[in-house]
Parts: structure tokens; sequence; C-alpha cells
């Protein structure tokens, strides 16, 4: 986005007009660089200091001007400066506001000066500390500066660097996140995480990177997925319903999306369709990340069937007991599923 844009961006949030995705994309602006937040809190001290005005009030032209060169840092001096910078100024007139007319012009004032100041910062600062996002215990929605949406999952993380979009976009994660990518010229999007790198013009996809493995899973459009270090042997073209995993040692594999649940933990939704008892442990393992045994490998082969918006484990397992003739046992937090099996 350009600076116009984030400054229009600035103005609806500090009105109460902004949409959640505006918020997302002036948030992750804020945080790509102290020099953006600290002008932000500026422009919000002295919006604020503007108060709104009584029906019947007239304005103290003179007065009013004085606060607003105190709230917003101006000196006598650098007034006095710029008035020997300029041409005689003609002879002051009187003139009526009305009150909101007056808000108006110091907000516009406002925002041509911090724009001003934050325009000659840009040219001066180093802006090359990456802007980050990053998960604990729960999944959160972000969205990059060309409006990509990414629903990171628990304990992810993910950074770009403040020129995202200028000349290309590239990101790098650490975790699993959902990326649903918007076009943008022909620029390519590139994921680096591990040791592979994932190519894109606007799709949208998994990506999870977990004991030295990278799989990627495709919802839409097309996915080059390669290695880092030798992308022209070790590369995949991934189309809608495609996986691909690279390994420790490089090795691409690729295969048919099987697991029906291998976006449960962004939708927060299970399904089971006659599927096996052995799938459905390692479904529930990962996504309430929760340590399961079970005793007898027949009971492994029972087949089970149902479907769990905002599930709980218990609600399932509660379920499993009548369904599979299954017990179990809770100790120290993990679970031990017992039963004959099914025939």
């Amino acid at each position: 986005m350009s600076n116009t844009e984030y400054w229009d961006l600035l103005a609806k949030y500090l009105q109460g007009e902004a949409s959640e995705e505006e918020k997302s994309l002036l948030f992750a602006w804020l945080q790509a660089h102290p020099d953006n937040k600290a002008l932000f809190d500026s422009l919000r001290k002295v919006w604020n200091a503007v108060d709104t005005p009584a029906d019947n009030y007239t304005p103290d032209v003179e007065k009013g001007w004085q606060k607003f060169q105190s709230n917003a840092g101006i000196s006598r001096e650098y007034l006095a400066k710029e008035e020997t910078d300029t041409l005689a100024k003609p002879e002051a007139k009187i003139i009526r506001f009305q009150p909101w007319s007056l808000v108006s012009k110091v907000a516009a004032v406002l925002l041509v000066l911090v724009g001003v100041i934050y325009v000659v910062k840009l040219t001066q600062k180093n802006q090359s500390a990456p802007v980050i996002f990053a998960t604990q215990q729960e999944k959160q929605t972000f969205y990059l500066p060309d409006s990509s949406r990414i629903v990171l999952n628990k304990h992810s993380s993910l950074s770009y660097t403040p020129d995202f979009n200028e000349k290309d976009r590239v990101v790098r994660l650490t975790g699993e996140a959902f990326f649903d990518v918007k076009k943008a010229a022909g620029k390519t999007f590139t994921i680096y995480s591990g040791s592979t790198q994932t190519q894109v013009l606007g799709t949208s996809f998994t990506v999870r990177t977990e004991n030295g493995k990278t799989e990627v899973q495709v919802l839409t459009g097309k996915v080059a997925f390669s290695t880092k270090d030798n992308p022209e042997k070790a590369s995949v073209l991934l189309t809608p319903g495609l996986k691909a995993i690279a390994d420790s040692s490089g090795q691409i594999s690729q295969t048919k999306i099987t697991d029906e649940n291998f976006l449960a933990w962004k939708d927060n939704k299970l399904t089971f369709n006659n599927t096996s008892m052995k799938e459905v442990v390692g479904t529930l393992r990962d996504y309430f990340g929760v340590p399961i045994e079970v005793t007898d490998n027949r009971l492994l082969e029972c087949r089970f069937t149902g479907t769990y918006e905002n599930p709980s484990l218990q609600e399932i397992i509660d379920v499993l007991v009548v369904s599979v003739d299954l017990t179990y046992s809770h100790k120290n937090g993990q679970y031990i599923f017992f039963g004959p099996g099914c025939k």
C-alpha cells in the first residue's frame, strides 16, 4: 500500500469507521517500524485532544491554534523560522469558523505535518527490521500489506521485511499456516520454511514444518514447491487436492490429500467418514495435542463416522465409548483406550 492509503486507514480508524481487515492492515504497518507506532500515538493524542464543541459554541481561533501548537509539539522558534522563510503575509482577516470546520482544519493540518515528518524519517531511517507475527496457545488471523490473509496455527510465527510487496513478496514461516494469497500484478509470493521454498501467484494452501519435514497441501490454484539449495532437481508443481512432503534429506514426495481433517485446526471442525480408529486416534492426538494410547490393535480396525463443530475431546470420546465398545482411562494428561475391537 502507498503512504497515502495508510493515512486514509489512520483517519478511518480514528473515526471508528475501519473494518476488521483494514485494522489488520493498519496494525501490520504499525509493527513494521517503531517510527510508525510513534507517529500514530502522537496523532491519536492530538486527535483525542480536540473536544466536540457545543452547538452554540463560537471558537476562539487564536486560543485553538495555540493549543494545537502545544499538542503537535510546534515550538515558537520553529514558527519564527517559518515566517522568515516565507513572503510577507497579507493582513489577517477575522473569519468565523463553524465548530466542525475548526476540527476538520486542525486534523488536516496535523495530517500534513506528521505526513511530512514521516516521509523525511523514511528517507533517513534503516527499514530493515522484520515484521513478526507469532502465536502462542491460540491460532490467529493476520493480513499482509498486499491484503493476503494468513491464519497462523498455535505455536507458529511468520515474518517479512518492511519492503514487502515493493518488488516481490517474501515471508518466512516457522510452524503451520494457511495462506490465502491475493494476486498482485504478477508478483510472486514466496514462503521460506525449513529447507524449502513455496512459490505462488494467487492461491490458497497450507504449509507446515515439523521435525525437519515440510508439508504443503493445496486447495486452489497452483503451487511450486522445492528445496532452497537445489530447486532445479528437487521441485514439484502442485494443483488442488495434492500435497508434497520434503524430508530432512531434501527428497520431495507428492501424493493426494486423503486426510479430511487437514484443515481442522483452522476451521474448528472434525469429520470422520467410515474412518479407521487408527486414523481417528491420530487425528485426535494432533488436534487436541494430547497423548492417546491404544492397548489392543484390534480396536484400531474399528470404523467411525461423525462430524463435530467446535469439538471437545470428551464429547468425541463419549461417542466412541458407545459406537466402538471402547473404555478408557485418563491419568496425568494421558488417555488410554481399551476395547475388544470390532468384528
